[in-house]
């Protein structure tokens, strides 16, 4: 194959990158929504953004499908193994012919890199809000099934109150 059938093929893993940088930013947009709408309880808001992330993922898969497949094509056309040849190996390679497009993929590179740590970091902030979230419905559920089961033992035999104030409970009240 001629060099123009590389160039073509590495302004494919290009575009496929560039495709990936716009997705992952809708997918960072979409993940801090998610975190507006756990705060908000909004239910059908979290459906709706899980629905939207699934699409996002999908297209992700997708588009990292496509830059694998082209870059498997130049590691044929250059006798290289594919699990050999990384981005940041190919850039290495382009240097040396190619200054100005290896910087453009560097900086994409590096750009989908910050990109994924921040869409990283929010997803573990969006877990900490969901985590607590269960721990506040799980000590609620706990309040109220012990208030339930003490029921019976309110008073004692004397008609005085044997309830533990420090306890929680959904309704205290003494005749």
């Amino acid at each position: 194959m001629s060099s123009d059938s590389i160039d073509h093929l590495l302004n494919q893993i290009y575009q496929s990158l560039e495709k990936l940088v716009k997705l992952h930013r809708q997918l960072f947009e979409n993940v801090c929504a998610e975190e507006n709408h756990l705060v908000s309880a909004d239910v059908k808001a979290i459906q709706n953004n899980l629905s939207e992330k699934e699409a996002i993922l999908s297209a992700i898969d997708s588009a990292e499908h496509l830059r694998r497949a082209t870059l498997q094509r130049i590691c044929e056309i250059l006798s290289i193994s594919e699990s050999s040849l990384t981005l940041s190996r190919l850039i290495g390679f382009l240097k040396n012919d190619s200054e100005a497009f290896a910087q453009k993929l560097k900086s994409t590179q590096e750009v989908l890199s910050i990109l994924a740590k921040r869409i990283k970091e929010q997803n573990n902030k969006n877990k900490g809000l969901v985590d607590q979230s269960l721990l506040t419905i799980s000590q609620m559920k706990k309040n109220i099934m012990g208030s339930k089961d003490q029921a019976h033992s309110i008073y004692g035999k004397d008609g005085q109150s044997h309830i533990d104030s420090s306890q929680g409970r959904l309704i205290q009240k003494e005749i």
